[in-house]
């Protein structure tokens, strides 16, 4: 149990680190376009942007895939610059019936 908290904790430190703002700007450009009666969907958003990024990581660290960091320091702002253009672009988007899903 004491290494979950370890992990919880390193995580945390790891999204809320200053260099690490990306994933605050990805997760504000996914639930821009949604208001406060659609917190279910943001929750959604996060939840699974937390669960993909995670495996990620798992993917890197037991090295089942290998991506040189330089590509995903490339791919981060890339992905977070279309996601913002696609959500002021697509109608649907801006009245929260549709989500995107990309993000490298």
């Amino acid at each position: 149990m004491q290494e979950f908290w370890f992990y919880i904790q390193l995580g945390l430190h790891h999204v809320l680190d200053v260099n690490a703002f990306d994933h605050i700007l990805f997760l504000s450009a996914l639930a821009l376009p949604f208001t406060f009666k659609s917190w279910k969907n943001v929750l959604l958003l996060a939840t699974v942007f937390t669960i993909t990024h995670c495996l990620a990581l798992v993917l890197s660290v037991y090295e089942i895939m290998l991506i040189e960091a330089s590509w995903i320091e490339f791919l981060i702002p890339v992905t977070i610059l279309c996601t913002a253009i696609y959500n002021l672009m697509d109608k649907e988007v801006q009245k929260g019936t549709k989500t995107i899903w990309f993000h490298a």
